[in-house]
């Protein structure tokens, strides 16, 4: 009688730290995270030129796994499928649950044109995709016109020594005439 009390004990005991060491690792691990699918902000678009832009975003990886991350760009909407939208290269980040930022450079991009770009990440759990953001490329200056400002009123080179005339009362060709002056008083 008594060898089965002992057994039995024996295996309480076993059960007890078990039972244990299993809340004690639960415990420990109560802060890590379980893995999921990555989730993508909504990109930007920053120093944009007439031929280049720099795209960011932030991706959180989602615990446990790593993740890939990439943009696509071009003149369609990159949101619908399909589309004639390019993928810059993957990037990657290591396991992890806070947002992290990204960013790729575009070059060779066309002056005065609309670009269409979106954020998209993937795990081992999941994928994730942004909504279409829009940038606009600025158009090439002109040639030929003081600056390159087209858009803006210049006075002819050889203006017979004459003043542009304006809205404002006060108003003279610079000398070189490449500019209107405006001011209160002129010399």
């Amino acid at each position: 009688m008594q060898k089965g009390n002992r057994g039995t004990r024996a295996r309480t005991q076993r059960i007890a730290v078990a039972t244990a060491a299993a809340l004690l690792v639960s415990g420990l691990c109560s802060g890590i995270a379980s893995a999921a699918a990555p989730t993508v902000s909504n990109p930007t678009a920053a120093s944009v030129t007439g031929t280049s832009a720099t795209l960011k975003g932030t991706v959180n990886p989602g615990g446990m796994t790593e993740t890939k991350w990439r943009f696509f760009w071009g003149t369609t909407n990159c949101a619908v499928k399909p589309n004639t939208c390019k993928a810059t290269g993957k990037g990657t980040l290591p396991v992890g649950t806070s947002p992290v930022l990204v960013e790729k450079s575009l070059t060779g991009l066309t002056p005065g044109t609309v670009y269409h770009f979106l954020l998209e990440a993937e795990n081992a759990d999941g994928t994730d995709a942004s909504e279409d953001s829009v940038l606009f490329t600025p158009a090439a200056p002109s040639e030929g016109l003081p600056d390159g400002r087209a858009y803006e009123q210049a006075s002819p080179t050889d203006k017979d020594g004459g003043d542009a005339v304006g809205q404002f009362a006060l108003t003279k060709a610079a000398a070189a005439g490449n500019a209107i002056r405006f001011g209160s008083t002129f010399k």
